[in-house]
């Protein structure tokens, strides 16, 4: 009798420790943990195919498209970019099952010029990975010194933009950007 009150104890510390050590050590599991806590916090998971966009979706669509998404917006524009007339963003707990922290569409005239997708340093190179599998290998500017590197992608008609090398300062980002729009 005595042996199975054990066994059990051991299957019960088993069952409870295997997945803290499986959130603690492995990559995955930390993403994992990070996307629940923060979805738990109720901000909503995002799936965003950056090749579907042209850069004609108005907000009314964007909403419609990502109901879940708390889209607040500001109609006086980011300071120091007078012809974005429009930023709108949200708060998400992922992209694409990568955590993330906010999104941000900017709109000129009404329609979808820019988004930019602020996330964690620890998932830099993740975002890259996700991106060089989706849309083929990036494209580097060869002159441009390694801290200043950007890598792009094509995506369909617009491109994703983000730093090559990751910033653990502030937050670091990735963009999408319409056809013709350089920053």
């Amino acid at each position: 009798m005595f042996a199975w009150k054990t066994a059990l104890k051991l299957l019960g510390a088993f069952i409870l420790l295997v997945p803290v050590i499986w959130i603690v050590t492995d990559p995955a599991g930390q993403r994992w943990a990070d996307v629940t806590l923060l979805r738990v916090m109720g901000k909503p998971a995002m799936n965003l195919d950056f090749a579907a966009l042209s850069g004609n979706e108005d907000l009314p669509q964007l909403k419609q498209i990502y109901p879940k998404l708390d889209i607040q917006c500001d109609a006086n524009g980011k300071p120091g970019a007078a012809e974005l007339n429009q930023n709108c963003y949200a708060h998400i707990a992922s992209l694409n099952r990568l955590p993330a922290r906010y999104i941000t569409f900017y709109l000129q005239d009404g329609r979808l010029k820019m988004i930019k997708l602020s996330y964690q340093a620890a998932y830099h190179e993740a975002f890259h990975q996700q991106l060089s599998a989706v849309y083929g290998p990036a494209q580097m500017d060869p002159v441009a010194s390694p801290t200043d590197k950007v890598a792009h992608w094509q995506t369909g008609p617009g491109r994703v933009v983000m730093k090559a090398q990751v910033s653990q300062k502030g937050d670091n980002q990735l963009f999408w950007l319409r056809p013709g729009y350089e920053p």
